[in-house]
């Protein structure tokens, strides 16, 4: 996003006027007021709580718990000059208390005929540092180089829960690589692995959002979460998927069809009700999932 100069009116500005400037971007953003005072931000939007795993009533409380030294972005933001989209790089952490380091765009809010911002708008990313990364190969899936089962179950649960709280639409996604085992025999194992990998990357390629996850959770199979999103619109995106594994063009002579590696999607979607645990979405998933390759070995 390039946010540009913005102006709001001359007077002073309000959370309600922020909230309905940012509220319907899809951007993680982050308004702050004019003494750029990191402690007590004027509103963010729903893409920010969902980047940092907040939720609003946990900001409210403490509004400065995204941030490891709310006072150095204060700082920052004030010794920064005019010009709009200054990238800062500033310490935080997430909602499960993971360390992060938060990319900011920052863009003033400047009224007509005024001589400060009345403002200052922050759009917001993850900044991966070496030793940020470091600690993420811990919780890495070796051979696919995205999350690990039990990293990804722990994402998930906090995730759920903040569906459930804001009734917010999830789907639970996965992938079985088909005819794996045939692979494994003509090609050897390190053949595979790599196989997996670029499986692997190939369904990331096409998430949508920060916030969206991938795993491996079997030998041969891969999980996914992505929010708001509608079953109709669910469908057509594991179609996307399916199809983006086929054009990678792995090569595969003993693969049921097409001579090429492919993968077998299914999910679960809906908003989390109380009681319900990531587990047992993936095994609704699960479930559809050995439906669908059934129906797919029927049909060969």
């Amino acid at each position: 996003m390039n946010a540009g100069p913005l102006t709001p009116p001359a007077d002073a500005l309000t959370p309600e006027l922020a909230r309905q400037v940012i509220e319907r971007l899809h951007t993680p953003l982050l308004v702050l007021g004019p003494a750029a005072a990191a402690e007590e931000p004027l509103c963010w939007n729903r893409a920010f709580l969902r980047l940092t795993g907040f939720d609003a009533e946990a900001l409210v409380a403490a509004p400065q718990a995204w941030l490891s030294r709310p006072e150095a972005l204060s700082a920052a933001i004030r010794a920064a000059d005019a010009s709009d989209g200054r990238a800062l790089v500033v310490d935080g952490q997430d909602a499960l208390g993971q360390p992060v380091r938060w990319r900011l765009r920052v863009t003033p809010l400047t009224g007509e005929g005024a001589e400060a911002p009345s403002g200052w708008l922050l759009e917001c990313a993850r900044a991966e540092g070496v030793a940020m990364r470091q600690r993420s190969l811990l919780r890495d899936d070796a051979i696919s180089g995205m999350l690990d089962r039990s990293w990804f179950v722990e994402l998930c649960r906090h995730q759920l829960a903040g569906g459930r709280r804001h009734d917010r639409q999830l789907a639970v996604m996965l992938f079985e690589v088909e005819a794996f085992d045939t692979y494994v025999e003509t090609y050897g194992r390190n053949a595979a692995n790599n196989c997996l990998r670029l499986v692997a990357h190939g369904i990331a390629s096409c998430l949508r959002r920060d916030t969206d996850l991938v795993a491996r959770v079997g030998d041969s199979t891969f999980a996914a979460l992505a929010e708001d999103m509608t079953t109709e619109a669910v469908t057509a995106h594991l179609a996307r998927i399916e199809a983006a594994v086929v054009a990678l063009g792995i090569h595969n002579p003993r693969a049921p069809k097409g001579r090429h590696v492919q993968v077998i999607a299914a999910a679960r979607t809906g908003i989390p009700a109380a009681g319900e645990d990531i587990e047992d979405w993936l095994e609704d998933a699960r479930q559809s999932l050995i439906g669908r390759c059934s129906e797919v070995n029927r049909h060969d």
